[in-house]
C-alpha cells in the first residue's frame, strides 16, 4: 500500500470514531437533546455565514438576471423560485441583491406597529401575523437557508396565494428541498471563474486602489487555492487586508493557503463543512468520509467507488434492489446535497467520474 494511502486510512479510521458515522443513537432523550444541540449550532454558524457573505461579491451579474427573469414570469398565482448550492458559495449575498433590486425606486412604506413583544407569540400566532400582513399585498419573500422539506411545509401557510403575482425566493443546499418547496427547476448556483475569484480577491485585499504588480502573480497563485469558492476568497482576501504588502509577507502564504482557512478562528470549517456533515443521514457519512482516500483534486470514477461501498458493507438494508443500484443512489444525494462535484458525464447524462471540493477532502482526511 502506498505511503500516503496507509496515512490516509489511518485518519477516516480516526473520523469515523471522532464524527460518530457509525453509531447509533438508542436513547430517544439524548437524540433529542442532539437534535436541540444541533439547532442551536445551526442557529449560531447561520449568523456567522452571513457576517462572513458581503453584498459587493462578484460573479452575480448573470445568476441575479435570470432569477428576476424567473420571478418576473408567470401568472397572477403565487408562486416560488429556488437557488442550490453548497455553503459558501454567496446564495444569501445573491438573495440580498435580487431582494434589493425590486426594492429600487420604491419608496419605503411604513408597516402597522406591532402593539405586543413578537418573541412572546406562538408559532401559529406569528404565521397569522404575517399572513394578515401579506394578505392583500404583492409581496417577494426571502427564505434563506432552507434545511428540511418539513420546515416549508409548516411555514408556506404565512404566505397567501392571494392572486397578486407573489413570489417567494429560497436559498438552499439540498436540491431535495428545494424542488419540494419551488417544484421547478432550481438555478445552481457556480464557483467564480479564475477572473472572478481575482478581481474578488484584488477588491478585498486592495480595496480601492491597485494591488502591486509584483504581488499578482503570488496573489492569484494563493486565489487559485481557494477553487472558486467566494467565501474562503473573501477569509483569504481578510487575512492578507492588514498584513504588510509584501513580496515576503504573502511568500509565507503561498503554499499553506488550506492551513490558514481551516483554522479555527476563520470559521470556514463550521460554515462550509460542519453544518453539511452533521445534517447527513446515517447511512451517507461513511460514504462521504470514504471519499478521504483519495488524493486532493482527484477525479474519482463512479463505477469502482460503488463497488467499493458495497464491498465495505456501507449500504443498509437493500431489500431484493441490486447493492450498486442503492450505491449510486447514495452518492445521487451527495451530490444533490452539494457535498459532491460532477466532474465527467457520459452521452446519456449518466455521471461517470465525480471530485470533492478541495475543503470537503481536508474534512475527510
Amino acid at each position: 500500500m502506498e505511503p500516503w494511502l496507509t496515512i490516509t486510512f489511518y485518519s477516516i479510521r480516526d473520523n469515523k470514531d471522532r464524527y460518530g458515522a457509525f453509531k447509533e443513537t438508542n436513547n430517544q432523550s439524548a437524540a433529542e437533546e442532539e437534535e436541540e444541540e444541533e439547532k442551536e449550532r445551526a442557529k449560531s454558524l447561520h449568523k456567522l455565514r452571513r457576517y462572513v457573505e458581503e453584498d459587493d461579491v462578484v460573479g452575480f451579474v448573470h445568476d441575479s438576471k435570470d432569477l428576476i427573469k424567473r420571478l418576473l414570469e408567470g401568472g397572477s398565482y403565487r408562486n416560488a423560485v429556488s437557488v442550490i448550492g453548497m455553503g459558501g458559495l454567496g446564495k444569501t449575498t445573491l438573495a440580498r441583491k435580487v431582494y434589493n433590486s425590486s426594492q429600487q425606486g420604491r419608496g419605503k412604506k411604513k408597516g402597522k406597529k406591532s402593539t405586543g413583544d413578537i418573541n412572546e407569540l406562538s408559532e401559529e400566532e406569528l404565521k397569522k401575523l404575517v399572513r394578515n400582513c401579506l394578505e392583500w399585498k404583492r409581496y417577494l419573500v426571502v427564505v434563506d437557508d432552507l434545511w428540511k422539506r418539513q420546515d416549508w411545509d409548516e411555514v408556506q401557510d404565512a404566505f397567501p396565494d392571494n392572486n397578486r403575482g407573489s413570489r417567494i425566493l429560497i436559498t438552499s443546499r439540498l436540491k431535495e428541498v428545494a424542488l419540494h418547496a419551488a417544484h421547478d427547476v432550481p438555478h445552481y448556483l457556480q464557483f467564480l471563474n479564475e477572473e472572478e475569484s481575482w478581481e474578488l480577491f484584488r477588491r478585498k485585499v486592495c480595496r480601492s486602489v491597485d494591488c502591486p504588480s509584483d504581488l499578482e502573480p503570488l496573489g492569484k497563485q494563493m486565489v487559485k487555492s481557494c477553487r472558486g469558492l467566494p467565501l474562503s476568497i473573501i477569509v483569504l482576501a481578510g487575512l492578507l487586508a492588514n498584513k504588510e504588502k509584501s513580496h515576503r509577507e504573502w511568500s509565507k502564504v503561498v503554499g499553506h493557503v488550506n492551513w490558514y482557512l481551516t483554522r479555527d478562528e476563520t470559521q470556514v470549517k463550521d460554515i462550509v463543512l460542519k453544518l453539511n456533515y452533521e445534517n447527513l443521514p446515517r447511512r451517507l457519512k461513511p460514504c462521504f468520509l470514504y471519499l478521504g482516500l483519495f488524493p486532493e483534486d482527484f477525479e474519482i470514477p463512479v463505477t469502482p467507488l460503488l463497488q467499493r461501498w458495497v464491498a465495505e458493507g456501507f449500504l443498509q438494508d437493500t431489500g431484493s434492489r441490486n447493492p450498486v443500484d442503492v450505491a449510486e443512489d447514495y452518492l445521487y444525494e451527495l451530490i444533490d446535497r452539494s457535498l459532491v462535484q460532477v466532474a465527467r458525464v457520459d452521452t446519456n447524462g449518466d455521471v461517470m467520474a465525480i471530485r470533492i471540493h478541495i475543503f470537503f477532502g481536508i474534512f475527510a482526511y
